[in-house]
């Protein structure tokens, strides 16, 4: 039996589009799932039964960490690091992406190209000279060279 309508047509021609998101979704989701569910078991649990829901949620991994008091130290940098890291990237993108679109200046296919060629290329391969650049700017174990970097 055809579906009739658009609505069942087009239900049944993207239905297994819709099944490969929800599979897709899923799986970037269970990372998350698997970071709450864990929080909340003893070790001993977690050990037995690593991937189910915790049978005797427990609380005792909360207070442990909190009571660290370098956690809040370790949560500051990094929200430190990544509003800085996200708002200097984002002021750099948007001039760079305004120009690229809307302006026309010499060289400026070349510079687009070299862009889009340096994102081929792996970080690891960089971490050698930015560490010495750091270096020689005297900016090593700072917030601003991680920041740039």
């Amino acid at each position: 039996m055809k579906p009739s309508g658009p609505w069942p047509r087009r239900l049944a021609e993207n239905g297994w589009k819709q099944l490969l998101l929800a599979l897709f979704s899923l799986l970037c989701l269970f990372p998350v799932y698997y970071l709450f569910a864990t929080s909340f078991k003893s070790r001993g649990e977690y050990l037995n039964n690593l991937f189910g829901l915790p049978l005797r949620p427990i609380l005792q991994n909360f207070i442990t960490v909190f009571r660290g008091r370098r956690f809040l130290i370790w949560f500051l940098n990094s929200l430190i690091l990544t509003a800085g890291s996200v708002a200097g990237s984002l002021v750099v993108a948007l001039f760079a992406a305004f120009a690229f679109a809307k302006m026309r200046f010499p060289g400026r296919d070349a510079i687009l190209s070299s862009i889009l060629a340096l994102m081929i290329v792996p970080p690891v391969v960089m971490v050698i000279p930015l560490f010495k650049t750091m270096i020689a700017l005297r900016m090593l174990n700072t917030y601003p060279s991680v920041i740039l970097i």
